[in-house]
């Protein structure tokens, strides 16, 4: 920008102050516009000072009382377009041709008045031809002795020069020292300093609004305001609302070049604002640089950037330091100390690096270099290397030096001699006979699926223990190994654990935790809530990661959202800590272990997680903390919370604990269960199912030595004796009882084997235990296949269906039966048959005939695995029948119903599929009937089913007697 220009632009501000003035001062209001006797100030011209004028009766201002000088030098009775034309009136138009002022249509009410004002106004909206310095002159134009003004209305009809001084320190003119350090600017809140090339710069200059002013518009000249009108400037900081304006937005009557507020400059980046009433200006735009853009330069085009070199322009925007020399070999622009591809050295190359410098390369020490050896360009063989610039032979692992041994010769237990390197060899391979699975007791003796190799024999690598979650469930074997199968409800749980060393595992929700043979803890699965324990906030884990800082671990035990541990007879605990259950005095979640309150004691040997509530045992005392609904702590209390521990009443000598959902259960040290808190369903064994905040004996147990809670109101014992023993909510057959009736009394889960059972835990609404020869054996609700019953497999399956007795997992052997296991199509037992004919799944009945059937083979418990087209969706008893002759047989199914709903009799040519006959009967009075054509010698099944009674209850058998089969030959 000149100087010339940026005095110019510092000049606007003042120009826009006086020309509000001049479009605000020394006129009429419209009549009614004001209230008789009111004052108005107003500007007189030329003095400058400001005087009043009054609202008269006629509710018209008067003249400004000026002493005698006319306000801003328009009479008061001056007849103008503006004047004499009623904005809100739409039928004067003072700007339409066709609009005669002597028309009655568009008489206003007051008398004609013939202003002689020529049809087009001057630049400053008077009459006359604007003249300064004696020549015709415009609003803008330049003046002043160092044409640093600039010229701007003074009246209607007459203009004065505006500037700031003569010349300024920086001697871009005369007499203008007063310049530098002045405000400058349209609004006056910039300074004037001097640039580096001696000329004025305005520094730090907002830019007046559309109308000329410093303040902020409240609308925006030119737009749309009420039904039909336009926001126009009524001063340098105002704007009205104009209805059929017949001015431009900056006041005059012609049509502006420009619209105020709009960008401008070749770089657009100055704003178009009113000078006058018919002229706009550009402001505060900067010129092209020397490449024609608007950015700066980093040099200017044709200047000497290095040496041989001149900036050029590289765009509109930048230019480039553009070498005019010549180049070397390299490309560069100074002289190589050796020419590129020439020799240097032993067989090396001067090679270029970069476009100044060579290096030599590819030089080489030829008493080692394989493809220079002893000279250049003499190369070794692929199976030679360069020994003191001679080719030798590698030895057999591709190394220089003389191996010990032969690779792949044999050595030491099974193992051969391998590479170790290029020089060395190791016996890989080695085994311990007595404990490789893979070669046990001798080499490739290898040991079957789910075997261990122990003192060199293969034995079932059985299961130790089990734990469960209402969707989960994992194993332990005697190997030390941990496997997985269900549902973690997150779709990542990992079911194949890299774990082999571990003597404990404890299920949560969707996170387990294995106690390894170092006595370090590692976790893995869901981390919400910081339950996995190893300092960290990730959600998840997909393999084990080890506890934080926890060591000489003696026992683990998990829920859902935390876990606990007893670590060097201290308790500890890590996870969710809504009530307390953490037991540190605070609610606060842990994503690492923290030690339970000092209020425990040492010395712990016993802990248990609930789901809001904790327990453990010390010195052979029971402490609970936690959650105290439905009096869980066994403390007395039912309604608040404890966030440390608290001791448990009326009970002494306690050995172990479980903490359920809602009660708690705890074994003596002499053998007696004892339970507290939520009895609804009679969960606390006392024959009431009256809720206890203290402890109460269980009734009819005898002396037990272990006892299991899972997360629903079920308890389940084991005894000395092998005999387990479960009470409390019966719902999907969770007691084992064949039912789903609750029981406030222990009963007897009479279909395991006695005094083989050593291991007993609970899911939700599920149990398995262990039997001392490995078997699993499980019985409950059975979601996501939780008791590994194997029936998805079966034809007939769409979903997994309840246990309400107890059924062997065919998955983990050693499988002894296939009892509950029919329609799989499998032989687990590995006796040779599969299905129903299996005598573990169906009554064999040979060719028996006219006579009454009474066992049968009971499949389904709660659900079922096969259904007749005329229905059927109960437990089943299944028979094998071999017709003894051809011809049209009879079958009939009789016995007692508790119930009157359907019995179904449906047969079968296969155990699969292939449905011959189906019929349908209610009670003792209408029993199921159905003839079917056989042939002689084939085998046919058949099936006697229950309908269900409700949505979601079976029919069970009368406990007295099951349904009977007749079977009549043809007549």
């Amino acid at each position: 920008m000149t100087h010339k220009a940026l005095v110019q632009y510092a000049l606007f501000g003042s120009l826009f102050f006086l020309l509000g003035f001049l479009a605000g001062c020394g006129g009429e209001t419209e009549a009614g516009s004001c209230t008789p006797g009111e004052v108005e100030s107003c500007l007189c011209l030329p003095s400058g000072d400001e005087s009043v004028r009054t609202c008269a009766a006629d509710e018209e201002f008067g003249s400004c009382e000026c002493d005698g000088v006319p306000d801003a030098g328009i009479p008061d009775d001056a007849d103008s377009p503006e004047r004499d034309a009623d904005p809100g009136d739409p039928d004067a138009d003072p700007g339409d041709p066709d609009a005669d002022p002597g028309d009655p249509d568009t008489d206003t009410g007051e008398p004609e008045a013939d202003t002689g004002e020529p049809s087009d106004p001057n630049e400053c909206g008077g009459e006359e031809e604007l003249i300064y310095d004696g020549a015709h002159a415009s609003p803008t134009d330049v003046c002043g002795a160092c044409e640093d003004g600039v010229l701007a209305c003074d009246s209607p009809n007459s203009l004065r020069c505006i500037q700031t001084g003569e010349a300024d320190d920086c001697g871009s003119c005369e007499d203008e020292a007063d310049l530098i350090g002045g405000a400058c600017g349209p609004c006056g809140d910039g300074a004037f300093e001097c640039s580096d090339d001696d000329t004025v710069a305005c520094v730090g200059a907002s830019q007046a609004n559309a109308c000329g002013g410093c303040q902020t518009l409240t609308n925006s000249p030119g737009s749309e305001c009420g039904d039909d009108g336009v926001w126009s400037c009524d001063s340098l900081d105002t704007v009205t609302c104009e209805v059929d304006l017949q001015t431009n937005i900056c006041g005059g009557t012609a049509e502006l070049d420009d619209a105020p507020g709009e960008s401008c400059g070749p770089c657009d980046d100055g704003e178009i604002i009113c000078v006058a009433p018919n002229s706009t200006a550009c402001v505060g735009a900067t010129n092209l640089n020397d490449c024609g853009g608007c950015g700066g330069l980093a040099g200017t085009p044709g200047d000497t950037c290095d040496d041989d070199s001149q900036w050029q322009c590289d765009g509109d925007d930048a230019v480039e330091c553009v070498f005019l020399g010549d180049y070397n070999a390299c490309g560069g622009t100074v002289e190589l100390d050796y020419e590129p591809n020439t020799a240097c050295d032993d067989c090396g190359t001067w090679t270029c690096e970069g476009d100044n410098a060579v290096i030599c390369e590819g030089t080489t020490d030829i008493d080692t270099d394989p493809d220079n050896c002893g000279s250049c360009g003499n190369q070794c063989t692929a199976d030679q290397f360069c020994d003191v610039g001679s080719c030798e032979p590698y030895n057999a692992c591709g190394g220089t030096q003389e191996l010990d041994a032969e690779p792949d010769e044999e050595c030491g237990d099974c193992g051969v001699w391998a590479c170790q390197g290029n020089n060395a060899v190791i016996c890989e391979g080695e085994v311990d006979l007595q404990n490789d699975p893979d070669n046990c007791g001798s080499c490739d003796h290898s040991c079957g699926n789910e075997e261990f190799c122990e003192s060199g024999v293969c034995s079932i690598d059985k299961i130790i223990e089990v734990d469960l979650s209402a969707s989960l469930g994992c194993a332990l074997r005697q190997s030390g190994e941990v496997f997985c199968w269900g549902n973690d409800l997150s779709g990542f749980f990992p079911m194949d654990v890299d774990i082999t060393d571990a003597t404990a595992i404890s299920v949560g929700g969707g996170h387990v935790c294995a106690l390894l043979q170092n006595q370090r803890v590692a976790c893995w699965g869901g981390n919400y809530d910081g339950q996995l324990g190893h300092g960290s906030d990730e959600i998840f884990a997909t393999s084990p990661v080890l506890v934080q800082g926890l060591t000489d671990v003696t026992a683990i035990d998990a829920s859902p959202t935390y876990t606990c541990a007893i670590a060097d007879g201290q308790a500890y605990c890590w996870g969710a800590n809504g009530s307390g259950r953490l037991g540190d005095g605070t609610l606060i979640d842990r994503n690492a272990p923290v030690a339970v309150s000092s209020e425990l004691p040492a010395n712990v040997t016993s802990i248990s997680t609930g789901s809001s509530h904790t327990c453990a045992i010390a010195n052979q005392e029971a402490y609970c903390w936690g959650a105290a609904g439905s009096g869980r702590l066994g403390n007395g209390n039912t309604t608040t919370y404890f966030p440390t521990p608290q001791k448990v009443s009326n009970l002494s000598s306690a050995q172990s604990i479980t903490a359920g959902n809602q009660h708690t259960c705890a074994i003596t040290t002499g053998n007696l269960a004892y339970c507290w808190g939520n009895n609804f369903s009679g969960q606390l064994g006392d024959g009431s199912t009256t809720s206890r905040s203290l402890p109460v004996p269980v009734t009819n147990l005898g002396v037990v030595e272990e006892i299991s809670i899972g997360s629903s109101a079920s308890t389940c014992a084991l005894r000395t004796d092998g005999r387990v023993y479960c009470w409390g909510q019966g719902r999907y057959g969770a007691l084992g009882t064949g039912n789903e009736d609750d029981y406030s009394l222990p009963q007897w889960v009479s279909t395991l084997p006695e005094e083989e059972v050593v291991h007993l835990t609970s899911g939700d609404h599920d149990r398995c235990v262990i039997l001392a020869n490995g078997q699993l054996v499980c019985w409950g609700r059975n979601r996501y296949n939780l008791l590994k019953d194997n029936q998805l497999d079966g034809p007939w399956l769409s979903s997994y269906f309840p246990r309400w007795l107890p059924v062997i997992s065919p998955l983990f052997p050693p499988v002894t039966t296939e009892y509950g296991q029919c329609f799989t199509n499998t032989d687990s037992s590995g006796n040779g048959l599969v299905d129903c004919e299996d005598p573990d799944c169906a009554t064999d009945l040979g060719e028996a005939t006219g006579e009454d059937v009474t066992s049968g083979q009971l499949l389904g418990f709660s659900g079922h695995y096969a259904t007749g087209t005329c229905g059927g969706a109960g437990p089943e008893n299944v028979y094998a029948w071999t017709a003894p002759m051809s011809g049209t047989f009879t079958f009939e199914a009789g016995g007692q119903s508790n119930t009157d709903s359907d019995v179904i009799l449906y047969l079968r040519d296969s155990c699969i599929a292939g449905e011959l006959a189906c019929a349908t009967g209610g009670g003792t009075d209408n029993r199921p009937s159905l003839e079917a054509d056989v042939t002689a010698g084939e085998t046919y099944y058949l099936f006697v089913d229950s309908e269900p009674s409700g949505s979601s209850i079976y029919i069970s058998f009368p406990e007295d007697g099951i349904y009977t089969v007749h079977i009549h030959p043809p007549n």
